[in-house]
């Protein structure tokens, strides 16, 4: 999303094809970081997710309904998730075969090393008998209205926590700055852009790796890159290298501004930002399969256009549409997918809308809360011992 809130930079000057694929690199970084700062340190967020898909077999709609706060300095939120599903199947000769409908309500606490839940509710309903909804309902209102934990594992096997990754995002960032990833290979003749063969480099990879171990590590683990991995790192990337053909045209007036192509014997990518577009292009010589994406930028709203065209048949069309003013945002959704052998249409409508405003936010740990591995493990033994 951050390539939507490129802007111009006026005439740039350069001093080699290196600089000017730094000057890019920064340019694309520095745009992820001030999207980023849009977002308040502690904020209370209030939104909602609807869908609705249907088809000559049948539909399906459900909803999401969220209240939360968070903390992006102490990686922590606290909230309330309502979620609804509505499924309906239907049959040509017969209509209307079968129901299925799902209700859950939760509590959800995130805390730099465990995540707490509370269970509200669940309620499911079957026009047919099941059982085993039988069952998980049945396990469901043992854990109701308690609040149990899970530890954070993925924090033990490293040395960085999330609150320290967080908090150092500004070093890690600037790493990124410092290592240019695409490397010069050659120059090519145009008249309006700095028109560069490219590959991944390797020795920016490399670096980057090591000093982001080094930033992670504390004083009694130290992280350092094997002869052999770096070795093996090497040869990953001398292999894309090898299979993959690279191409970046600058824009001569405006860096920001800039068409990426990727491509080997079977297809090619290319990502082009303009002033006005940022187009996505994927062609697929072996399926004759042509995907694109447009957006057009404009201040505080974006539209996209998404197409997937399959031996000259169009088989997904649909519309991205994103309005915001910094605080209330909406997002909506609509496509629809056609199966070229059979004509049958599927049609899908998503919108999300959000309300995130700065508040000072304090997270409570509940002082009851329950290790969850350990009941269900204890459930699960209560249900083979009553068998």
């Amino acid at each position: 999303m951050a390539l939507l809130m490129l802007a111009s930079c006026g005439g740039p000057k350069i001093d080699s094809p290196e600089d000017a694929l730094s000057q890019n690199q920064t340019s694309i970084i520095e745009n992820f970081e001030d999207l980023y700062k849009l977002t308040p340190d502690q904020a209370k967020s209030i939104g909602s997710i609807t869908f609705d898909v249907e088809s000559e077999d049948g539909n399906a709609n459900g909803s999401i309904n969220y209240d939360f706060e968070s903390n992006q300095k102490t990686y922590e939120s606290a909230g309330n998730l309502d979620m609804n599903i509505n499924v309906n199947e239907k049959n040509s000769a017969y209509g209307w075969i079968w129901n299925f409908w799902a209700n859950i309500n939760i509590d959800l606490i995130t805390l730099k090393d465990k995540f707490l839940f509370k269970l509200n509710a669940l309620n499911v309903t079957w026009t047919q008998e099941n059982s085993q909804i039988d069952v998980m309902s049945w396990m469901a209102d043992s854990f109701k209205e308690k609040w149990y934990f899970i530890e954070d594992t993925m924090q033990a096997e490293t040395n960085m926590s999330k609150e320290d990754f967080l908090l150092k995002q500004k070093e890690i960032v600037s790493i990124v700055k410092k290592h240019t990833i695409l490397e010069y290979v050659s120059t090519n003749e145009n008249a309006d852009y700095y028109d560069y063969d490219v590959k991944i480099n390797e020795e920016s990879i490399i670096s980057i790796i090591k000093e982001f171990n080094a930033l992670t590590a504390d004083q009694e683990n130290s992280i350092e890159l094997s002869e052999e991995e770096t070795i093996n790192i090497r040869e990953s990337i001398q292999e894309i290298n090898e299979e993959m053909k690279s191409n970046i045209k600058i824009d001569k007036t405006n860096l920001n501004y800039f068409i990426l192509t990727f491509w080997n014997e079977d297809w090619t990518l290319t990502i082009e930002n303009n002033s006005e577009n940022i187009n996505l292009t994927h062609v697929n010589d072996i399926d004759w399969l042509i995907s694109t994406m447009k957006w057009v930028k404009s201040k505080g709203s974006f539209q996209a256009d998404i197409n997937v065209d399959e031996d000259d048949e169009n088989v997904l069309n649909g519309k991205i549409s994103l309005t915001t003013d910094g605080k209330k945002s909406e997002i909506k959704i609509s496509a629809t997918s056609i199966n070229q052998y059979t004509d049958e249409e599927v049609k899908m409508i998503m919108t999300i809308s959000d309300n995130t405003n700065e508040a000072e936010v304090i997270i409570t740990e509940p002082t009851d809360s329950i290790n969850f591995e350990e009941a269900v493990a204890e459930a699960m033994w209560m249900m083979m011992w009553n068998h």
